[in-house]
């Protein structure tokens, strides 16, 4: 759990640095507050589950949409 703490800080702090945000999980309560709070991240952001890793490093390393 402070692993989460840490990364929540981590990316406040530098919130407006990134172009583009991919979670990659398969935890359910964390899917559903990523994608209820999806709103507040001003950035390219997509949830992937964790099947599909290699997609997600492909969607967040390159030019896709």
């Amino acid at each position: 759990m402070m692993a989460l703490w840490d990364d929540g800080k981590f990316g406040l702090a530098h919130w407006n640095k990134w172009e583009k945000i991919a979670v990659v999980t398969d935890v359910g309560w964390l899917r559903a507050m990523t994608w209820a709070f999806k709103w507040l991240i001003p950035t390219k952001f997509k949830l992937f589950p964790n099947g599909e890793l290699e997609q997600a490093k492909q969607w967040i390393s390159g030019d896709r949409q």
